[in-house]
């Protein structure tokens, strides 16, 4: 058991059009998979929870990224905000530069995000 733990998230296979209206019926993940990253969220046994996607959280992306998918996100900051869970790191790719992103929208938690590519 170590001090950090993965949930490596599938933002592909599961998805709605990103084109479709963004209520609580569009999806990036599926309701399994957001379903199993709630419960590793509340059991990860690890001081910090890395959260890894292959688009970005930052509302900066278009709508192939979280920015399309807003009512899925805030879904999981409140989930992450409401239950305590703490030590959560996102990261991100699918960019031409590096970033760094505190997300408050989970206020008074706050999220960051690092996007990593290219190095």
């Amino acid at each position: 058991m170590g001090e950090a733990d993965f949930f490596v998230l599938d933002t592909r296979s599961h998805r709605s059009p990103n084109g479709a209206v963004d209520d609580a019926n569009k999806t990036m993940l599926g309701a399994t998979q957001k379903e199993a990253l709630k419960q590793w969220l509340l059991s990860a046994p690890g001081k910090f929870r890395f959260i890894a996607s292959s688009v970005p959280f930052n509302l900066d992306g278009g709508n192939d990224a979280w920015a399309g998918f807003r009512t899925e996100r805030e879904e999981l900051f409140s989930f992450i905000r409401d239950n305590g869970v703490g030590g959560v790191v996102l990261l991100s790719g699918d960019r031409h530069w590096p970033g760094m992103y505190r997300l408050t929208s989970a206020a008074p938690v706050s999220l960051y995000e690092f996007e990593p590519t290219p190095l």
